[in-house]
């Protein structure tokens, strides 16, 4: 109730601030992002477009629009047609780009391209150097092209940048894994539970590096810590491999 009175109030205030200022393309805006957040989403998108009908070059409108259409709405083409004019609008803005990326790496969007969606991501990079979440997904799709080394390159240049997120490491890791570099793959799963001791994924993902190194003993204690964090799967490879039921 308290919740849901919060954002009665802030439609109010909205209202009102649109009311003492039809002009106010910012309180049009926050109407929009309010009416998203509480799925009134035809509402939310009149509210966008009217921001943007007193401000056209207001990116921000532009960009939320898009990832409404594609994220709720699922109408690519639309989200698409966003994504583009946020870009035509500030070329040198990154967050056209990168969204761009997610909408040609999404397998429902009729015109998936994995080269087409990396493109983008490194145009966002263009457009802001230290963009590490860029850099992550388009590791992520050299990933999924299996090109290891590629995908490597743009996780390290992400966690050079942040090196402060753990999952960065741990795809890191990951992608040694998959080329069968355990050693490789246990240094990156040790550097993520360094960054964040309570990562599960990453002490599953080192019992896995350890066992295949024929280190049983520290793939047991790391499975069992992963179990511990209600990690299944490293549930399943202790009964698997070391008939230890945890």
């Amino acid at each position: 109730m308290e919740k849901n009175k919060r954002y009665t109030d802030a439609e109010y205030y909205y209202k009102k601030a649109v009311q003492n200022d039809p002009k106010f393309h910012f309180a049009y805006y926050n109407l929009g992002i309010l009416y998203e957040t509480i799925n009134k989403n035809d509402e939310s998108v009149k509210h966008y477009k009217k921001a943007l009908e007193i401000n056209p070059e207001y990116v921000n409108a532009m960009i939320n629009l898009g990832l409404l259409y594609e994220t709720k709405e699922k109408n690519f083409s639309d989200a698409e047609y966003w994504y583009k004019k946020a870009i035509d609008t500030n070329p040198n803005g990154h967050l056209g780009y990168y969204n761009m990326g997610f909408l040609y790496s999404n397998k429902e969007f009729g015109k998936y391209d994995l080269d087409k969606a990396i493109s983008y991501y490194q145009q966002a990079i263009m457009a802001k150097s230290d963009y590490d979440l860029a850099y992550f997904y388009m590791g992520k799709l050299y990933a999924e092209k299996k090109e290891y080394p590629k995908a490597i390159n743009a996780y390290e240049k992400a966690a050079q940048i942040n090196g402060k997120e753990p999952s960065y490491h741990n795809h890191i890791g990951w992608t040694y894994e998959l080329q069968k570099n355990y050693v490789m793959a246990e240094k990156y799963y040790r550097k993520t539970i360094e960054v964040d001791p309570n990562y599960s994924t990453a002490w599953e993902n080192l019992g896995y590096a350890l066992y295949y190194q024929m280190k049983d003993s520290e793939a047991i204690e790391a499975w069992k810590k992963a179990a511990s964090m209600g990690r299944d799967g490293a549930k399943e490879a202790l009964k698997k491999y070391f008939n230890i039921t945890y």
